[in-house]
């Protein structure tokens, strides 16, 4: 398994650009490590991280909402047993 922010810089608190076109980068990329992934026996596990070290995915919702539109069997969520201060969701 292997685990992390893997959908954008960690750090980074405003958006490049369209939060949707990116969001469909995401999934689209995300896809393609599944297969990837799938032929190594490996899971790939995605952490939301809390609004003030990344402005993307930071909620539990949101990320439940990107696993199920990946819609990979390798594609997971990784949540830690306690959440920092600000992660809602």
């Amino acid at each position: 398994m292997v685990g992390g922010p893997f959908y954008s810089a960690a750090g980074r608190l405003q958006p490049s650009e369209k939060t949707e076109k990116e969001r469909e980068r995401v999934i689209s990329g995300l896809q393609e490590v599944g297969d990837y992934v799938e032929e190594r026996g490996i899971f790939v596990t995605i952490e939301p991280l809390n609004r003030f070290e990344i402005y993307f995915l930071n909620q539990i919702s949101q990320c439940k909402q990107l696993v199920k539109k990946i819609g990979h069997p390798r594609i997971e969520i990784w949540l830690l047993k306690h959440s920092p201060p600000g992660m809602r969701g």
